[in-house]
């Protein structure tokens, strides 16, 4: 017991030595940059690059580096950017807000445009450019020909008589009659689909089919998932109640235990790749003897349990970082036919079976290692009988090293 406490109280710490110092980790995210107001002047700055999901209507900055934070609008900013990294331009456009769900899907084929001014972002800028907005509703294509107006490309879903849904393409006739090289680069416009990837690589092969220069400013590549071998110990304890008869309650006391998982991470594409989703297989066991009032009591527990949880990370710099997980553990985990005995004449085991739970974590990543502290709930571990209940608890320190 006392060191599962340890062990808590090292993790609370640790958890928060990380909440206070995630100001000073916020800094690292200003960047040298520029913007352009209404008078056309370009302004040197620092950029707060949040690497916006959705299309912002603001962004933060600094003229240096040691400078208070200030704010550029919408109204007031032509254009900001973070060379090699984003690029934003203000444009006065026709927007379709057809909406995108499949439960409310139009009935109109035609788009529904709407006349606004938006901050678009800029996939990729040459002899054709490619822009991009989204928010929660929607996710559009723009494009622009030698300088000419910004144009958005138009795809949407309707639905049609039975309830079915039809698909207006037109962007592919747009790109066919303004965006189309005849030349070895050339993309078909029928091989093209209204997402990012598609979009880019047309964009791309026609500037190459031109012979001109373009800016690529897509998001630079990067490994979208991780697979770790994930060894460490649990220190866990079991306590049995028994509301019904003299069986009483039966304590198993604190013990270390081996665990062994297999990660992966998926990294979010957005918001500087801070983000992961998590899913973590992991076999773990707990082999133990206690007494109730009246009878020895032995608990024989091993299962593989299926985490799935959210990463959040603070990089400190290119190598290192450190993170925050939390988990939710289904129940619907390997048991491998574990029991709990009551040792007396005629002696029934009874059968484990486990209720969802969730577990949190800290820790901290350099190149391929990884170490972290992981406190889980309280789990229930009889949830198959009425007049049994328990609390099997852990608190683990868990390394691990990328494979993948």
């Amino acid at each position: 017991m006392k060191q599962r406490i340890y062990l808590i109280k090292h993790f609370l710490l640790f958890a928060f030595f990380l909440i206070k110092s995630l100001h000073s980790f916020g800094q690292t995210s200003f960047v040298k940059g520029y913007f352009i107001g209404n008078d056309n002047s370009r302004v040197e700055c620092y950029i707060k690059n949040q690497d916006w999901k959705y299309n912002p209507t603001e962004f933060e900055f600094k003229p240096h580096a040691d400078s208070p934070t200030q704010k550029g609008t919408l109204a007031e900013t032509i254009e900001f950017c973070i060379p090699g990294k984003l690029k934003y331009t203000r444009a006065d456009v026709k927007i379709d807000r057809s909406p995108m769900e499949v439960s409310i899907l139009s009935a109109k084929s035609s788009p529904e445009w709407s006349q606004e001014q938006l901050f678009l972002k800029v996939l990729l800028e040459g002899d054709a450019s490619l822009y991009y907005y989204e928010d929660r509703l929607i996710n559009r294509f723009f494009y622009s020909v030698q300088g000419s107006a910004l144009e958005q490309l138009v795809y949407k879903e309707y639905l049609v008589e039975g309830g079915y849904v039809a698909r207006n393409n037109s962007f592919r006739q747009q790109l066919l009659n303004n965006v189309h090289c005849i030349g070895s680069y050339a993309v078909e416009t029928d091989r093209v689909y209204y997402q990012k990837q598609s979009m880019i690589l047309y964009f791309t092969t026609y500037n190459q089919c031109k012979g001109g220069t373009f800016t690529d400013y897509a998001p630079e590549n990067k490994d979208s998932f991780h697979l770790r071998i994930t060894p460490g110990i649990n220190l866990a304890s079991l306590t049995v109640f028994n509301s019904v008869g003299n069986e009483g309650t039966a304590r198993f006391s604190t013990q270390a235990t081996a665990r062994l998982g297999l990660e992966t991470e998926y990294i979010l594409p957005f918001n500087n790749h801070k983000w992961a989703v998590l899913f973590e297989p992991a076999f773990q066991y707990f082999h133990a003897n206690s007494r109730n009032q009246q009878e020895a009591v032995s608990v024989h527990f091993n299962s593989i349990e299926f985490p799935l949880g959210l990463r959040y990370c603070f990089f400190l710099d290119k190598d290192l970082k450190v993170f925050l997980n939390t988990c939710y553990i289904p129940s619907y985990g390997l048991q491998f036919n574990s029991t709990i005995t009551i040792e007396k004449p005629f002696a029934t085991p009874r059968k484990i079976k486990t209720r969802s739970s969730f577990a949190f974590g800290a820790g901290i990543a350099y190149k391929k290692l990884s170490a972290e502290t992981r406190y889980y709930t309280a789990s229930e571990i009889m949830s198959d009988y009425i007049s049994w209940s328990s609390e099997y608890k852990r608190v683990s320190l868990i390394l691990g090293f990328k494979i993948l």
